[in-house]
């Protein structure tokens, strides 16, 4: 095999060489950057939207209300009175007026029905008071009038709950029951009331007074003439005493008792008519 060698004797080859350092590669032509629009939020920009629109037409409507309110605001020109119990009187009429008027010139919208609801109420002879508006410039008051149950005392009366009152729309008449007692019992002597007449009207007595006196005391007077003692404690045990003394022996003999005395412990007392006022003791 033959070989070119050098003047240094070695063997001659040819050696193709690169520089040093790194290689330098050209870089990719440049791109033209392309314009896209930018991405929208629909739904933040409908809210929005929205939000404009709604101040938009809440300040329309202010502008609006601003504008109608006094045409809306009318002056009251009449005040209409209906009772559960027909016509009302013209002189409860003309209370009913005058506690209105304490409120100035009250006008459809801005009236304050409620406070003039409550004055109402505050008259002797109105149990209820409810008002309302009635298009374009009335009020409307419905009147539930207090119903005398009973008499308290001389000059009051007592509705179906105890309560007092001082006046009455119509007269009662002469079977209201009187009730009499000491300030601030009222609702008590009505309870009672309405638990002796539970037991006397089936025996066929209707109470005309009952009385509660300072000590604790009660009374009974009866249409029918009969009083009945019923002292302070235990009064509806002694009442059961009473009937049942009463259908066993006294029944047929009523006509002629005057005065049952039932504050004994056990029994009870009886005074006769026309015997001047003889008791006879009844166990």
């Amino acid at each position: 095999m033959g070989m070119r060698t050098g003047n240094n004797g070695k063997a001659g080859m040819r050696v193709q060489t690169t520089p040093r350092g790194a290689s330098r590669v050209a870089p990719p032509p440049a791109r033209r950057r392309q314009w896209r629009m930018p991405r929208i939020n629909w739904r933040l920009a409908g809210r929005l939207l929205f939000a404009m629109l709604a101040v938009v037409a809440l300040g329309a409507g202010l502008q609006a209300w601003q504008v109608l309110w006094p045409q809306l605001d009318r002056p009251i020109s009449q005040v209409l009175v209906e009772s559960k119990l027909g016509e009302v009187a013209p002189q409860n009429q003309q209370q009913l007026q005058q506690e209105l008027e304490r409120f100035g010139e009250a006008r459809f919208l801005s009236a304050s029905l409620a406070a003039m609801q409550q004055a109402l109420e505050q008259l002797p002879w109105v149990d209820q008071a409810r008002i309302s508006r009635v298009w374009p410039d009335q009020l409307k008051i419905e009147v539930v009038e207090q119903q005398p149950i009973a008499r308290w005392g001389e000059q009051q009366w007592l509705n179906s709950r105890g309560q007092v009152f001082h006046g009455v729309t119509r007269a009662p008449g002469d079977t209201m029951p009187q009730l009499v007692g000491p300030e601030g019992t009222e609702e008590q002597v009505m309870q009672q009331y309405w638990s002796l007449t539970r037991i006397l009207r089936p025996m066929g007595y209707s109470i005309t007074r009952l009385e509660l006196r300072a000590r604790g005391s009660w009374f009974v007077h009866t249409r029918e003439g009969l009083e009945l003692l019923l002292g302070r404690d235990e009064i509806l045990e002694k009442m059961r005493r009473f009937t049942t003394i009463y259908e066993r022996e006294l029944k047929e003999q009523m006509k002629q008792i005057a005065r049952v005395d039932l504050r004994y412990a056990n029994g009870l007392a009886v005074a006769w008519r026309d015997e001047d006022n003889n008791e006879t003791t009844v166990q």
